[in-house]
């Protein structure tokens, strides 16, 4: 089952648009300066989905072209909140790569294999400890420069958020959401949550407005809602701009179904205010704007579907928007 970490990397940064500016932050400069990240795309599908390693780890892949026209491939990896840094990673991470390159090669891949980047994102209750190249995991003697040229080696280029501030994350020359997603990743469980909120209230108004923000505003407010020991519905209402009419319909209808879960988050007064305006209508509208931003304009049955949907049909469509990798799986 998707985690809420899972979900928000995941929502937010399977989008080359706010990956791009992970990578530019991550990556080393001379490697950036080979590649051509307009060409970056998502691969679809999940690697680990058949694997039983995939309840610690999720992971997405990427495409990217350099300079000169030769592919490579970026796996992008999340390394569980609640897991803590171990010394098998790195076995993982080898077998992942084997799994890329053969899915590579059934799905018509030939000549030379394509080079692979692994980016791993790490928030936990520790620094990342583990060794960043898998040839630091052999014995000291191993360490002299002539062995290390005759044996297996890659380097994890691992963005650990324990390690940043506030300040170099917002500097980082990313989209906003993407900023937003990260700072959101770092903080979502600490006590002055809230506080470091109201101090990212330009970011919030920024995704608000921005092009698929209402997608990726869902996709926070879900995670803090989920993860938060103690988030304020009041408060995060007012870092939502009053002219976002379509956000602040559908952040209480998110919380509601949070509720509806099990989860106290305190939105009584709000979701009573959702119920008497139509809750029905809400969902409706949240819906439609989210499914536009993930797949296109709707067909003219896709909108009379969702205009003659019950309340139960909507609240179903409403937990799959985010993460269902299609228009059919939604709607199913």
């Amino acid at each position: 089952m998707s985690s809420p970490h899972d979900a928000l990397v995941k929502a937010i940064f399977e989008d080359p648009a706010h990956m791009r500016g992970e990578l530019e932050a991550v990556l080393p400069p001379q490697i950036l300066r080979d590649l051509d990240l307009s060409t970056l795309t998502l691969v679809p599908g999940n690697l680990l989905e058949k694997s039983q390693l995939q309840a610690r780890y999720t992971d997405m892949l990427f495409r990217v072209l350099t300079h000169a026209g030769e592919e490579v491939l970026i796996h992008y990896v999340l390394a569980e909140h609640r897991s803590t840094p171990d010394d098998e990673v790195l076995d993982r991470l080898l077998f992942y790569q084997v799994l890329i390159w053969q899915r590579w090669r059934e799905q018509g891949g030939e000549g030379p294999r394509p080079p692979i980047l692994v980016v791993l994102v790490y928030q936990g209750p520790r620094r990342w400890k583990v060794p960043r190249e898998f040839a630091e995991s052999y014995g000291p003697s191993v360490a002299a420069d002539d062995w290390r040229a005759s044996v297996l080696n890659f380097r994890v280029f691992v963005d650990d958020l324990t390690a940043e501030t506030d300040e170099r994350l917002r500097a980082r020359a990313m989209t906003d959401v993407g900023k937003l997603a990260l700072l959101t990743l770092c903080h979502a469980r600490d006590d002055d949550l809230m506080d470091r909120l109201e101090q990212w209230a330009d970011l919030w108004a920024a995704v608000s407005r921005a092009r698929s923000g209402l997608m990726a505003l869902a996709a926070i407010v879900s995670y803090i809602g989920k993860v938060s020991a103690s988030p304020s519905p009041e408060r995060l209402m007012r870092l939502i701009p009053v002219d976002a009419e379509e956000a602040r319909v559908m952040v209480p209808t998110l919380f509601e179904r949070l509720q509806e879960e099990g989860r106290q988050m305190g939105w009584h007064k709000g979701l009573q205010e959702g119920r008497e305006k139509g809750r029905e209508e809400g969902l409706r509208e949240a819906i439609s704007k989210l499914l536009r931003q993930r797949f296109g304009e709707l067909a003219p049955e896709m909108v009379q579907r969702i205009e003659q949907a019950d309340a139960a049909t909507l609240d179903r469509w409403m937990e799959r928007v985010l993460t269902a990798p299609s228009l059919a799986a939604v709607l199913a």
